[in-house]
């Protein structure tokens, strides 16, 4: 009994160390990430950083509305000459509708999902006809009116 208490205990230990390790790669990956977004504007790398960070912590708001961040600023940046490359910008600004809407189930309070689905439904609304773009801005209007995501 007293082996079987040792290595609980031990377990125990070696989970919080995995947990310290896990969070200090977290942060270290948000900090880069930032670092390429804000500083040295390499969205791609900024991408790559955050992404790994969502592997680690799914819903962990700030790494959602950050990664919704650059995949706008992937989007813009794209070339838009033909068909194809309309298409990967508008799924570029998707993918940032897509992350801006989990910041906000993770965090229906925080400003910044709020903010970034609404660009990112701005950037949509650019690929969709007039009738469309109105029906996106009346949506944007009652869910912010309601404060959530419905």
């Amino acid at each position: 009994m007293k082996h079987f208490f040792s290595f609980l205990i031990a377990l125990a230990i070696l989970s919080k160390l995995a947990i310290a390790q896990s969070n200090e790669k977290f942060n270290q990956l948000i900090a880069e990430g930032d670092e390429y977004s804000e500083k040295k504007f390499d969205n791609y790398k900024a991408l790559e950083k955050y992404l790994e960070a969502y592997k680690i912590n799914p819903r962990d708001y700030n790494v959602l509305w950050k990664l919704s961040k650059v995949y706008v600023d992937i989007g813009e940046h794209l070339p838009t000459r033909t068909k194809e490359e309309k298409q990967k910008q508008l799924e570029m600004y998707e993918k940032a509708r897509e992350y801006a809407e989990l910041a906000i189930q993770v965090n229906p309070n925080g400003s910044m999902g709020y903010t970034r689905r609404a660009i990112a439904l701005g950037r949509i609304a650019l690929f969709k006809g007039v009738w469309e773009s109105i029906d996106l801005v009346k949506k944007g209007k009652r869910r912010l009116r309601k404060g959530n995501s419905a």
